[in-house]
């Protein structure tokens, strides 16, 4: 469980087209993302998100710099 300091970043979609749109362009800089039915949260580390999903539901997408492939957790 993580305990720091947390800055996250919500965001909050109308369609799931949307939120794909945004998630395209976010995941080419990299980063940890935790994404649900029409909302992502951005932040770090992974243990936080990890501990988001448990009260939030959701999938962990992770993904390097520059458009590498997200993987889903």
């Amino acid at each position: 469980m993580y305990s720091g300091k947390l800055r996250v970043r919500p965001a909050h979609f109308d369609t799931d087209e949307d939120q794909r749109d945004w998630l395209g362009v976010s995941q080419m800089y990299g980063g940890i993302y935790l994404v649900g039915d029409h909302w992502a949260l951005s932040a770090s580390p992974r243990s936080a998100m990890e501990a988001a999903r448990d009260k939030l539901g959701g999938t962990i997408e992770e993904t390097d710099a520059y458009g590498a492939s997200p993987s889903a957790a």
